[in-house]
């Protein structure tokens, strides 16, 4: 996968979780995004399964982990780079 993907994806991830404002943390695993957000209910499950390189989402403590896979850490870069 190259950079540019990451990247779009990056973008869509950080959109339907209601924007950069939303988004007070976020942190990654081997396969999986984990996020902290101000206002859940603006989390768009269904179109951020949609996005290329999303495999699940799983949330835990009432806050979603959006599952990569191995690429987990490239998606993370790319995203800390948008917020």
């Amino acid at each position: 996968m190259m950079t540019g993907i990451w990247s779009d994806s990056a973008l869509l991830i950080v959109s339907c979780c209601g924007g950069r404002d939303n988004i007070q943390e976020i942190s990654c695993c081997a396969t999986r995004l984990r996020l902290q957000l101000k206002d859940v209910t603006l989390f768009k499950e269904h179109d951020i399964q949609k996005i290329p390189g999303v495999a699940g989402i799983l949330f835990r403590q009432g806050q979603p982990q959006i599952v990569i896979g191995l690429d987990a850490a490239q998606y993370y870069d790319e995203l800390k780079k948008e917020l």
